[in-house]
C-alpha cells in the first residue's frame, strides 16, 4: 500500500533508523551534483541493494534528489553460485590433470615391475634356456626408475598438500625456471 510509504524517509523505511545514516549519499549528492551509487548488504531487511542517489535540478540548483534502492539479492546469490561451479569445474579439471600425472607416475612403475617380473621369471610353456639372463646392471636400472617414479610421486602429493595447505609449507629461495616447466607440464596434463 503507497500510504505506507507517503512521507517517511529511506533511513526510516530502509534501516530502521529515527535520523538520517551517517554514510548518507545525499550529503554528497548536494556538494558533488553528480549521481552516487553504491552496493550494500542491508541487515535490517536482510536484502543487497543497489542503491543510487540522483539530484533534481530547478534552474541550475538543486532543488532535491531522487533516492532509490533496486534489490539484486537474487542476482548476488545466482553470481556467487555461478562462481562455486566455475571454482568446482577448475578443480574438475585440475583433479583430471592430477590423475593423469599419477597414471603416468603408475605406468612407469608397474611397466618396470612387470618387466623385472618376465625377465626374472621364465613365462609358462617356456624353458628357462630361451629365456635371456638379465644381468644386475638391467635389474639396477629397472629398481632405479621404479624409485624415480616413486620419488616424482611423492613430490606430487606433495605438492597438493601444499596446494590444499593441509600440510606446513617451508619458505626457501627457489629457481624459478623449474617451477615454471613443472606448471606448464602440470597444466598441459590438466588441460589434455
Amino acid at each position: 500500500d503507497d500510504r505506507e510509504i507517503v512521507g517517511r524517509t529511506c533511513y526510516e523505511l530502509f534501516a530502521g533508523y529515527h535520523e538520517p545514516c551517517e554514510t548518507c549519499p545525499a550529503t554528497d549528492v548536494f556538494t558533488s551534483c553528480v549521481k552516487r551509487e553504491y552496493e550494500i548488504e542491508h541487515e535490517y531487511l536482510g536484502k543487497h541493494l543497489m542503491v543510487s542517489c540522483s539530484p533534481i535540478f530547478d534552474t541550475g540548483e538543486i532543488s532535491g534528489y531522487v533516492h532509490s534502492a533496486k534489490d539484486i539479492t537474487e542476482e548476488k546469490i545466482l553470481k556467487k553460485q555461478l562462481s562455486q561451479a566455475q571454482k568446482m569445474e577448475a578443480i574438475a579439471t585440475l583433479a583430471g590433470g592430477i590423475a593423469h600425472d599419477f597414471n603416468n607416475i603408475l605406468g612407469a612403475i608397474l611397466g618396470n615391475a612387470d618387466l623385472l617380473l618376465y625377465r626374472i621369471t621364465a613365462p609358462k610353456g617356456m624353458g628357462k634356456q630361451n629365456l635371456q639372463q638379465i644381468t644386475p646392471e638391467e635389474i639396477a636400472s629397472h629398481i632405479e626408475a621404479i624409485k624415480k617414479a616413486g620419488n616424482r610421486a611423492k613430490e606430487l602429493v606433495s605438492q597438493i598438500l601444499a596446494f590444499s595447505r593441509q600440510s606446513k609449507t617451508q619458505r626457501q629461495d627457489v629457481l624459478i625456471t623449474p617451477v615454471i616447466k613443472e606448471g606448464v607440464k602440470l597444466l598441459k596434463s590438466s588441460l589434455a
